[in-house]
């Protein structure tokens, strides 16, 4: 319950939302985040997702070599150092199993640029999110 809060708290001070990787689930999170805090993400991910015209907003960031994890925590670090949005709080969400274990085996290197969160810690403060996204989160 207080983490719960915390990361309300977090979100209704409209940082940068880095969501990392893409899954089904992914374009109930991005409208939720639009429609409850009124947040942009960024998604960074190998192939494009399905954005809903009018009903989703979010930026999209291919990363080129998946498998190459120096490359995936560069251009994370890379967003602090070239983007508007880094002078604000930045809040990075492993979307997937793959990046969940990526950012834990680098979380030295993350932790003093980016607040790291969990996709399931995120689904309990996003009131409009749908039960269906919820349940597939839950199955991960």
């Amino acid at each position: 319950m207080e983490r719960d809060f915390y990361t309300r708290e977090l979100l209704t001070q409209k940082p940068a939302v880095l969501l990392l990787g893409s899954g089904a689930e992914l374009t109930a999170f991005v409208h939720a985040l639009n429609k409850d805090y009124n947040i942009e993400p960024r998604v960074y991910a190998e192939s494009r997702f399905a954005f809903i015209p009018g009903l989703s907003r979010g930026r999209f960031q291919r990363i080129k070599h998946p498998g190459n994890e120096y490359y995936i925590i560069h251009t994370l670090l890379d967003f602090y150092s070239e983007s508007d949005d880094a002078r604000q709080t930045a809040l990075l969400i492993p979307c997937t199993p793959y990046y969940e274990d990526l950012v834990a085996r680098n979380t030295r290197l993350l932790e003093p640029y980016f607040i790291i969160e969990s996709l399931k810690n995120l689904m309990d403060v996003l009131p409009s999110l749908m039960p269906k996204a919820k349940k597939e989160v839950k199955m991960c």
